[in-house]
């Protein structure tokens, strides 16, 4: 086994912020699991703008990105990666292998990462950013495909 990973998507690929000093080596880009990803996250660090999520609802099957992580432990990958996305711990889903513990909002999600998980060599620690629902906004998609002025549902990070 190799070490942990840390699966990667949006603007972590192009800004490791507080998360570089504890990765290593370069991304693989394209090379983690499919992940239903949509713009449906208002993002706070991003100064309110729309940021990348894993959508069930709405989002498109999209490859992620995987980079090495230095941490030892799943709790310091996770921690690592919460202070990165400004969130706390709890917020982040993670695998680790050898224990079987794991964390995630979708049990579609952990399943789909789980199995990738199994077909690599890490040491059993996949951590993703878990978002929330938290209220349907009332803008209208005037400019959506088709046209369909329908509401939009946007997350909050």
């Amino acid at each position: 086994m190799t070490e942990f990973a840390v699966i990667g998507y949006g603007s972590l690929i192009w800004d490791l912020d507080d998360l570089a000093p504890h990765v290593e080596g370069q991304w693989a880009l394209y090379s983690g699991p499919h992940l239903p990803l949509e713009f449906s996250l208002v993002s706070a660090k991003r100064r309110r703008g729309l940021a990348l999520a894993i959508d069930h609802d709405h989002g498109q099957s999209c490859p992620s990105c995987i980079i090495s992580s230095s941490s030892n432990t799943i709790e310091k990958a996770v921690q690592n990666l919460a202070a990165r996305e400004r969130t706390s711990d709890q917020n982040i889903g993670f695998i680790e292998r050898d224990s079987g513990a794991a964390r995630s909002r979708s049990m579609t999600t952990l399943a789909t990462v789980r199995q990738w998980l199994g077909q690599t060599d890490y040491a059993g620690i996949s951590a993703w950013p878990r978002t929330r629902w938290i209220h349907r906004c009332g803008a209208l998609c005037q400019n959506s495909p088709g046209g369909s002025n329908s509401p939009i549902e946007l997350r909050v990070q």
